[in-house]
């Protein structure tokens, strides 16, 4: 039965390519298969810096960790309320994973399975997470066309940009002082982190 792409994302030294079919992982050499909830959509996936492990959020209300290479279950955090758990990511060093709750933001430790930080957001829904490269900080997108950064040490929020609407997609410079944002208006736009204000926008 054809599964429409609901995630997709490359692993960072390109060995493979994790695609999110419905419920399913597949590799890009299609050998192996990781079943998650029968329940369940992925809703974002990612790597850690290495390669070795990968993060999974989907409809069932959990955070997966994978290890990429037996494709093994390492950790699975349940959230109360399904419908809250939107987006994740996992840290560079692999140690953090940082979920959106709704608007909020927490902060878990990989190890023991403990919020390290955390921070009530507004009244919207966080549809992608990204840690800057340093690790200090994670950058938001939101329903409501905001860009949020947040420190991953106290949860607190460090700035906030309000445009437009767009697609779940934003990325840091690798500096960790800008993030860029692609709006509904076909433009992108280039966010000082430290204050929320626009740099530039193409």
């Amino acid at each position: 039965v054809p599964l429409a792409v609901a995630a997709l994302s490359g692993s960072p030294d390109s060995a493979a390519n994790e695609r999110i079919l419905g419920q399913l992982v597949f590799d890009h050499h299609l050998a192996s298969v990781i079943p998650l909830s029968p329940e369940a959509v992925v809703l974002t996936v990612n790597w850690n810096a290495d390669g070795s492990t990968i993060v999974t959020a989907a409809t069932d209300g959990a955070v997966r960790l994978w290890d990429s290479q037996s494709h093994a279950e390492i950790r699975n955090k349940q959230f109360e309320g399904t419908a809250a758990l939107s987006a994740s990511a996992i840290s560079p060093d692999g140690n953090r994973v940082a979920v959106g709750v709704a608007g909020d933001v927490q902060i878990w430790d990989v190890a023991f399975g403990t919020q390290l930080a955390g921070a009530d957001g507004p009244d919207t829904r966080i549809t992608a997470v990204v840690w800057n490269p340093n690790q200090t900080q994670v950058a938001t997108a939101s329903t409501d066309g905001a860009v949020r950064v947040w420190d991953a040490t106290t949860g607190a929020m460090v700035s906030e940009y309000l445009g437009p609407a767009g697609p779940p997609v934003i990325v840091w410079n690798l500096e960790g002082s800008r993030v860029y944002k692609a709006g509904s208006d076909g433009r992108i736009y280039e966010i000082d982190a430290k204050t929320g204000r626009i740099y530039r926008q193409v």
